[in-house]
């Protein structure tokens, strides 16, 4: 948890197939206990493909059974389904637009900083949140409230919120500067394989 925290939480990612992974498992995690999906990091990713949306989306039901059966109590039926469903949403965006342009969109490509000083000042859910649930929903998502949605644009960099005087707040501050991008930790937390989920 401690890794994750520091290096892969909050950091800025913009790769769309990243994007999806981190939304997928907010939903996995939704309500459960993170730790033990987050150990299993490689291991979900072997499973779900890396999360490729042009692979994912594609899934019949056989591929969902063999999924839910190597995942075993990491992630129901239910949850790999709507993993699917998901992909499909984020590959049907307006244009082919993709999940980046459309997240990155609703905070105009820079992250909102947050301001809360103590756990129980952080929201929930956001009109950022709401707006891309419904989006996604109207896609064909069947598994993304705006809880979760709130939840993924933590995880995904688009909202720091990091407490403050957390170390990482100033560091994830700072990666909002366009001259950063792709560079660093910021590259490597937005590789496929980088954990993600709720703090």
């Amino acid at each position: 948890m401690a890794a994750w925290h520091d290096h892969v939480w909050g950091v800025p990612c913009r790769d769309d197939r990243a994007l999806v992974r981190h939304l997928v498992l907010a939903s996995f995690m939704s309500g459960r206990d993170p730790e033990p999906i987050l150990a299993a990091g490689d291991r979900i990713d072997a499973i779900f493909q890396g999360f490729d949306p042009r692979i994912l989306a594609f899934w019949d039901d056989a591929r969902v059974a063999r999924a839910v059966a190597e995942a075993g109590a990491l992630a129901w039926t239910c949850k790999v389904r709507g993993a699917v469903l998901t992909a499909r949403a984020c590959l049907s965006l307006g244009s082919g637009r993709g999940l980046s342009a459309e997240a990155w969109g609703l905070v105009k490509g820079r992250p909102v900083q947050g301001t809360s000083r103590v756990r129980g000042d952080r929201r929930t859910v956001s009109d950022m949140s709401r707006a891309l649930s419904t989006t996604l929903v109207r896609a064909g998502a069947t598994d993304v409230t705006p809880l979760i949605a709130h939840r993924f644009l933590q995880s995904a960099g688009l909202i720091n919120d990091h407490l403050v005087d957390c170390p990482r707040y100033a560091q994830i501050q700072a990666m909002a500067d366009p001259r950063r991008r792709g560079r660093g930790r910021e590259a490597e937390a937005c590789k496929p394989q980088g954990s993600t989920g709720p703090t």
